[in-house]
């Protein structure tokens, strides 16, 4: 995998491939990464890349724009911001960022990140079997459903373009199997996919496709918290 790290501060920038590479030793990953602190040159320029490691405030472009330029041409790829800055992290939902880390503990916020690549490479690709009420099994593959909804004795599976599947099963059952895949249960009805999350509002979400899901209040706190973790890791 290739990564770019756009920082303005080329010491802190040496510092940080010292320590990514280090940490990807220590963990098996094969990771080449580059550096730019030239924040005014243009994206079409770079090289694609996998990952973007991007500061936020940067003389001439802020990374949050940045990183909106990078999602433009680049679905795929991973993005985390790396900053000071905590305040941040909620305005990162936006562009679909990993995570946020923290330059005051970079060892560690760094490991986590590394460490959940390694680990998210292989579930990406996993389908897994949930069991239904009838003892039939259901298979999906839970990195393309954006959220479940409960509809009585069946829960509605919902997918890009407002795709969706109803099949007899309690909520509850698709949670036990979904929730290491980075699923949360954000109300009595709802389990949401929290890589398809766009924005965070005072008691409910905004998706990807812009569907809005409640968040109940028992929840509230639960879900910001467990966010809040996701985003500063």
């Amino acid at each position: 995998m290739k990564a770019l790290l756009v920082d303005d501060d080329m010491y802190f920038c040496d510092f940080f491939r010292e320590k990514l590479l280090h940490i990807c030793s220590e963990l098996g990953l094969d990771i080449a990464c580059d550096i730019s602190d030239n924040t005014g040159q243009k994206f079409q320029s770079w090289t694609e890349y996998d990952i973007y490691f991007l500061d936020i405030e940067m003389p001439q472009i802020n990374g949050l724009r940045l990183a909106e330029e990078i999602r433009d041409k680049n679905q795929s790829s991973e993005i985390f911001f790396v900053s000071f800055y905590e305040n941040y992290v909620f305005e990162a939902f936006g562009v679909k960022a990993g995570g946020f880390i923290r330059k005051k503990r970079l060892t560690e916020d760094l490991y986590k990140v590394l460490l959940s690549l390694a680990k998210y490479g292989i579930k990406r690709q996993s389908f897994v079997e949930i069991p239904l009420s009838n003892e039939e099994m259901l298979t999906v593959k839970p990195t393309e459903i954006f959220y479940c909804q409960s509809e009585e004795h069946y829960v509605k599976f919902f997918k890009e373009e407002q795709c969706s599947t109803l099949h007899r099963v309690r909520l509850d059952v698709v949670e036990n199997v979904l929730e290491e895949f980075s699923f949360l249960r954000v109300h009595e009805r709802y389990l949401v996919n929290r890589e398809y999350i766009k924005a965070l509002k005072a008691d409910k979400l905004q998706m990807k496709n812009d569907m809005e899901i409640p968040i109940s209040r028992s929840y509230r706190k639960k879900v910001r918290d467990i966010l809040f973790e996701r985003k500063v890791l």
